[in-house]
């Protein structure tokens, strides 16, 4: 009885150590690998996949940001995906995640106002670092017409 008990015990733990082993991931778990990172872009760009773009998202933010560019305006034109919008205006302002730097005014007019754009379609579509960085805009004045009332507006519900 004993030895049926051990046999029984060991084909059962064999059976799940072999299952464990032939299990596909369903999605992979470390974004780190360029595997990976195409398994993200793929199922972003083809199925509109917010959470695999957002792993993508943080793939690129261990490498330059126009990195994300082509994936970015995709998500952003196709799917309309608030975050997609950031990274493109990012993107073309080389900023690199960094907070409160403008780099616009190393851009040429067209490229600032695609950027603006994407930044204004953003904070329409609820990002609240586009609201943030856009109400600055706004209260400068420099590169949109000043108006006070929709920066403070804007840099409030970018708080939120």
């Amino acid at each position: 009885m004993k030895s049926s008990n051990f046999f029984l015990k060991s084909i059962i733990i064999s059976l799940l150590i072999i299952g464990c082993d032939k299990k596909e991931k369903d999605f992979p778990m470390n974004s780190t690998t360029s595997s990976d990172r195409d398994y993200y872009e793929n199922l972003a760009l083809t199925k509109g996949d917010t959470s695999a773009y957002y792993n993508l998202n943080t793939y690129y933010m261990d490498y330059p940001i126009e990195g994300i560019l082509y994936s970015a305006i995709i998500m952003a034109n196709k799917y309309e995906y608030h975050l997609a919008y950031l990274n493109v205006y990012e993107a073309l302002t080389s900023q690199d995640h960094k907070i409160g730097v403008s780099e616009l005014e190393k851009l040429d007019k067209t490229t600032r106002e695609i950027a603006l754009e994407y930044l204004k379609k953003g904070a329409e579509k609820g990002n609240k670092e586009c609201k943030r960085i856009l109400g600055n805009h706004y209260l400068e004045g420099v590169y949109l017409d000043k108006d006070v009332v929709k920066g403070k507006q804007l840099l409030e519900e970018g708080e939120k």
